[in-house]
């Protein structure tokens, strides 16, 4: 009989063991999986905010494509595309500029002096890059969760 209490005792001892593996082996599947999960939706939001920054970026540059409006310039060591329009007899610029990490926007009375801590922020990136050849307008945004940068070409009507 002591053969039979000590055999079911190491049966339960066994399945507890068991059971007990089990849960500490989901409790690894879950933390990993959650880790990258977090890891990718960070990355999908970043990706998101960049393509949503480019995307505002762009619309600017149709709303100002004009007969010689819009310029990429350099002033001051900062690579500024710059949109001039009319309004009202008036003549504005809006700056779009990457200044200290950031993708910033500033919107001035024509040849007024850009201060770069000034303008507003569009969206965080590591890069900013824009060129133009002829009527194309190419924007480049590297940012360090997204493993290639993003590039966009604005075709001007003008």
């Amino acid at each position: 009989m002591k053969t039979k209490e000590t055999t079911t005792a190491i049966t339960s001892l066994l399945v507890l063991l068991v059971f007990g593996m089990f849960a500490i082996g989901s409790l690894f599947v879950v933390l990993i999986g959650a880790s990258d999960y977090k890891s990718i939706v960070d990355r999908a939001e970043q990706n998101n905010q960049i393509r949503a920054s480019l995307s505002y970026v762009a619309n600017k540059i149709k709303q100002g494509d004009e007969s010689a409006s819009i310029q990429v310039v350099n002033q001051d060591n900062l690579q500024l595309l710059t949109i001039t329009q009319n309004i009202d007899g008036q003549l504005y610029d809006t700056y779009i500029y990457y200044h200290k990490g950031v993708i910033n926007e500033q919107f001035i009375k024509h040849n007024a002096k850009l201060n770069p801590n000034a303008g507003t922020p569009i969206v965080e990136a590591d890069d900013f890059r824009v060129s133009k050849e002829n009527s194309t307008i190419t924007l480049q945004v590297k940012c360090s969760k997204i493993t290639q940068p993003l590039q966009l070409k604005v075709r001007l009507n003008t």
